[in-house]
């Protein structure tokens, strides 16, 4: 039995037929690199155990940066020895290349992790975060994930066209993603039957089709004064692909199942970034309903409402410039308008408050509910209902 403790910046490679490669971890022994800004662990050769085999039992811990690369025909790496696993409580970066290796298990932390597949059936615990699984459709066939949610996202490229994706949840124990064309799938335990899925297609900076695969909660079922358990838009990474990777839509104010005693106005604009644009008010009362069809997004579509601004939009002529600045006031003209804005982003409300429910009534829809009011008000999220539908493209 032995303990590593590995120091920042550490490398370690094997490039020639070693068995064992730079080390080995046996069963009970521990790995940990607890401060770590860079940990590469590379095997290039032929040996047993790569950059550092590890046995049953052992236990290993890196954090931040890690680079795991095993591109010859050893037994495995550092990551896949026997049936070890490894916990990884922050990663930023975790790359796993081991097609050599029959059998697979990482676990990583509650970190924001980015996690490349490699072609090798493997078993991921994602541990949390906002999460990004990306590679290849080809190379992702086989995994099993146990833990993907609301704020995890596949982005993954194929070689031709997109293919056409499908989803089983309607197993209480696991669901299934199938691809169009490909032999496998991915398989997602537990319960996703109320869950909705959608995958949306687009194209990679380097010009390859991509396939972006995420997960959204069913809008909660709202009512007069009822309170809602809070949650953080923000966290939920698949509604922000639906909106970032689709260009057109039709969104409009629902009438049904609304209520609130102030007139407010609703509107939309595009944001990329830190930066807003297309600033637009579509409703100038709420309680009238309202439609507009937004066509060529660049960016993320997201609503927003004006607190009892129905006589301001009202006595608006249509040529004014409408612009938001970076305390989230609304400006006419490049003067403020002095108007009470509630956005879907915390951080641009005036009290620092999530003002926003997000859900999806169907797989074409997003829906959001606003809650208005000093001190978030009731906190039943219903007093101004926006839906967000798909458009066939253009």
């Amino acid at each position: 039995m032995s303990t590593v403790e590995l120091n920042e910046g550490y490398y370690t490679s094997n490039h020639a037929d070693n068995d064992g490669g730079a080390f080995w971890i046996g069963d009970g022994s521990t790995l940990t690199a607890t401060t770590n800004q860079l940990n590469v662990f590379e095997n290039s050769a032929d040996g047993d155990g790569g950059a550092g085999y590890y046995e049953a039992g052992a236990a290993v811990t890196l954090h931040d940066v890690l680079g795991i690369d095993n591109t010859a025909s050893g037994r495995g790496d550092l990551a896949f020895g026997a049936d070890g696993t490894i916990t990884d409580p922050d990663t930023q970066m975790l790359i796993l290349d081991d097609s050599s290796c029959a059998s697979q298990s990482v676990h990583a932390g509650p970190g924001n992790d980015e996690i490349e597949v490699d072609g090798s059936d493997t078993t991921f615990t994602t541990g949390g975060g906002r999460d990004v699984i990306s590679g290849s459709i080809t190379d992702a066939l086989g995994d099993t994930f146990t833990d993907f949610g609301v704020s995890d996202l596949f982005i993954l490229t194929s070689l031709g066209p997109a293919p056409a994706v499908t989803f089983d949840n309607s197993s209480p124990i696991q669901s299934q993603i199938t691809f169009g064309g490909e032999t496998g799938n991915i398989t997602l335990q537990g319960n996703y039957i109320d869950k909705f899925f959608f995958a949306v297609s687009g194209i990679t900076d380097l010009a390859e089709p991509v396939t972006v695969i995420g997960l959204a909660d069913p809008f909660p079922i709202l009512a007069e004064k009822v309170a809602v358990a809070d949650t953080d838009p923000e966290e939920q990474g698949g509604v922000s692909m639906f909106l970032a990777y689709n260009n057109n839509f039709l969104i409009s104010v629902r009438t049904e199942g609304a209520f609130t005693s102030t007139d407010n106005a609703v509107g939309y604009y595009v944001r990329t970034g830190e930066n807003i644009s297309d600033v637009t008010i579509f409703s100038t009362n709420a309680k009238n309903g309202g439609n507009d069809n937004v066509i060529g997004v660049d960016g993320i579509l997201t609503p927003f409402i004006i607190e009892d601004g129905f006589v301001f939009a009202d006595g608006l002529s249509g040529s004014e410039t409408l612009t938001i600045d970076e305390d989230g006031n609304l400006l006419v003209n490049g003067e403020d308008s002095g108007q009470t804005l509630y956005h879907a982003l915390d951080s641009l409300n005036p009290d620092d408050e999530n003002r926003v429910q997000f859900g999806m009534s169907d797989s074409d829809n997003l829906r959001v509910g606003f809650e208005d009011g000093l001190n978030l008000g009731d906190r039943d999220f219903q007093d101004v209902i926006v839906d967000i539908s798909l458009l066939a493209p253009i």
